[in-house]
């Protein structure tokens, strides 16, 4: 029994010393791996914080005062969207929701930014012809972040799922495989397709163009949101839809 034991502690001696050999040879910094993601990781989270608060404050009185920091925090949201955040091992594929936004239900950044794009009210002006929607350059720049925000998740999240089929039951897979984290989490990605926000707000968009009242700055982003509509659609809800195909450019 004893020689069993020692047998058995010789081989587990055997496989750290030749992960240690591995991770060597890999020039693998697992805590400079770690101490990064967590600087980046907190500095993201803080700023989507301020935010969400800056949407919930503009939200109660849609003050034109406060937009100027909508758009500030639009561009520093954007400029984080170039910045990968790594994770080392499978604990964001075995619980996406939890890594990703620290809980499983929609995240209040979300709901925040929705209620200040509000797509059924943004559709209501377009389709009455009022030209009282004065925030829309604002409602478009965060419908544009919105569409990045969106496309960029949904890739990770594929990726996610093709690495869960993937064995990865070796400590040194684990230790040295790396994935991208989502700003989205599998339930937020639901919440705005379930809600059929682009397709609301694409309308929205085709209406106001259409109208030639409301100008948007380039036509590039605003394609790419009709291309998402079909898209998810299509997967989640099991057959396509077109609520944006039938919107075409202004002549």
């Amino acid at each position: 029994k004893h020689e069993d034991q020692a047998n058995h502690w010789r081989q587990k001696y055997d496989e750290m010393c030749s992960l240690a050999e591995k991770l060597e040879a890999n020039n693998v910094d697992i805590k400079s791996k770690y101490s990064e993601r967590s600087q980046t990781d907190a500095c993201l989270t803080q700023c989507v914080s301020a935010l969400s608060s800056i949407f919930e404050i503009y939200t109660t009185r849609r003050d034109p005062q406060l937009i100027p920091l909508i758009d500030a925090s639009t561009a520093l949201i954007n400029a984080f969207l170039e910045v990968p955040i790594y994770y080392l091992g499978f604990d964001i594929v075995d619980n996406p929701d939890d890594v990703s936004s620290g809980h499983s239900e929609v995240q209040p950044w979300l709901k925040n930014m929705l209620k200040v794009i509000d797509g059924p009210g943004w559709l209501r002006e377009m389709r009455s012809g009022n030209e009282i929607c004065s925030d829309v350059s604002a409602r478009a720049s965060l419908l544009e972040l919105l569409c990045k925000i969106y496309v960029k998740s949904v890739s990770v999240h594929q990726q996610h799922e093709e690495a869960a089929h993937r064995p990865h039951d070796d400590f040194y897979d684990e230790m040295t495989h790396v994935l991208l984290k989502p700003l989205l989490g599998k339930r937020d990605v639901q919440f705005i397709e379930q809600g059929k926000v682009f397709g609301t707000c694409g309308e929205a968009v085709w209406l106001g163009i259409a109208s030639r009242k409301f100008c948007y700055p380039s036509f590039s982003w605003i394609e790419s949101v009709r291309k998402l509509v079909p898209e998810h659609s299509t997967r989640v809800y099991g057959k396509p839809f077109s609520d944006l195909r039938q919107f075409d450019y202004p002549q």
